[in-house]
C-alpha cells in the first residue's frame, strides 16, 4: 500500500496495531535523544555479557531507529535480537520483533513479506502461555484474516482465504484480554480494530459504537496523542465520503490539541489532512501552502 494522503489514518491505526510506536508516543524526548539515551544503555549491557539483555536492548535500539524512520537501521538491529533469541525457541520476545517489522512501509500490508512476518510473530506469540501473548496472536489472527479476505488471497500457508466472521471472533478474544490487562492502549487499538471490521461488514451502527468506544477510553486515560489521531480519523473519514463540512469540527478539534502533543509526527499528519479538507473546498491557496 503506497502512502497516499486518503491513507494517513489507516496508516496509523496499523502502527497502534502492529508496532505500538504510535499509541505510546507520549514521551516528550525527541526520537534522536531517545536513541543517544539508549545506545549508552546498549553499551552497558554488552559489557555485562547477558545475551538476553543484549537481545532486548538490541529490539529497543530498532525501535529507536523506526522513531527516526531509518527502517534498514531498524531491521539490521532486529536481526541481531532474532540471531540470538530464535535458537532457543519460539516466545512473545521473538513475536514482539516481528510485529515491528511487520510495520514497516516498505513491506504493503498485503505483501508476501508483510504476511510472512504477520504469521510467524502469531505463531510466536501463540506459543507464549501469558494473556498478552494471547491477546497478540488473536490480534494477529485476526488481521490475517481481514487482509487476505480483502485481497482474496489464502492465508499464508493455507488454501483457505480469510473471512470478516473469523476476523471478528479473533478480535473480540484480543479484546477481552485486553481488557483484563486493563492497560487502555491494548483496549483503544482492539475497539479500533473492531470498528473497522463492522464497518467492512457494512455495519455502520456497529462500527460507530466501538469507535465512540475508542475515544472514551483514551479520554480517560488522558491520551493527548491518540485523542488527536482519532480526531483526525474522523475528519477522514467525512473526507473519504466528500463531506468536508462534516469534516472542519473533527479537524478543529485536532487543531485544539496540536500544541498539547508529544509526537509531533501528528503535526504533520494534521497538515496533510488539512491538504484534503482544503482540496474538496476549493480552497486552492491553503491547499498548496
Amino acid at each position: 500500500m503506497s502512502q497516499t494522503k486518503p491513507e494517513i489514518y489507516f496508516i496509523a491505526v496499523m502502527l497502534c496495531l502492529f508496532s505500538g510506536s504510535y499509541l505510546a508516543a507520549q514521551n516528550a524526548k525527541s526520537p534522536y535523544e531517545r536513541l543517544i539515551e539508549t545506545q549508552k544503555e546498549y553499551e552497558a549491557t554488552m559489557k555485562k555479557g547477558d545475551s538476553l539483555e543484549v537481545a532486548e536492548m538490541c529490539y529497543i535500539m530498532g525501535k529507536r531507529y523506526i522513531g527516526l524512520k531509518d527502517y534498514t537501521k531498524a531491521q539490521q538491529w532486529f536481526l541481531r535480537a532474532l540471531r540470538i533469541r530464535e535458537p532457543l525457541g519460539p516466545s512473545e520476545d521473538i513475536g514482539k520483533i516481528y510485529i515491528q517489522m511487520t510495520g514497516f512501509p516498505i513491506y504493503p500490508p498485503q505483501s508476501t513479506a508483510a504476511l510472512h512476518y504477520q504469521y510467524v510473530a502469531y505463531l510466536n506469540f501463540r506459543a507464549g502461555k501469558s494473556l498478552r501473548s494471547q491477546m497478540e496472536a488473536n490480534k494477529l489472527l485476526s488481521h490475517l484474516h481481514r487482509v487476505t479476505w480483502e485481497s482474496g488471497r489464502p492465508l499464508p500457508y493455507s488454501t483457505s482465504i480469510g473471512s470478516l466472521d473469523s476476523a471478528v471472533y479473533y478480535a473480540e478474544q484480543s479484546l477481552q484480554a485486553a481488557k483484563i490487562l486493563n492497560n487502555p492502549l491494548d483496549v483503544g487499538g482492539a475497539y479500533a480494530f473492531l470498528s473497522g471490521l463492522w464497518k467492512l461488514k457494512n455495519n455502520p451502527h456497529k462500527s460507530s459504537e466501538y469507535r465512540q468506544k475508542i475515544l472514551e477510553v483514551y479520554t480517560k486515560a488522558k491520551l493527548v496523542n491518540n485523542i488527536m489521531g482519532f480526531y483526525m480519523g474522523a475528519a477522514e473519514d467525512w473526507l473519504k465520503q466528500n463531506k468536508p463540512s462534516l469534516a472542519k469540527p473533527w479537524l478543529d478539534k485536532a487543531s485544539a490539541l496540536a500544541g498539547s502533543v508529544s509526537d509531533h509526527t501528528l503535526d504533520e499528519m494534521l497538515t496533510k489532512v488539512y491538504g484534503l479538507y482544503y482540496e474538496q473546498t476549493e480552497q486552492w491557496d491553503k491547499a498548496f501552502r
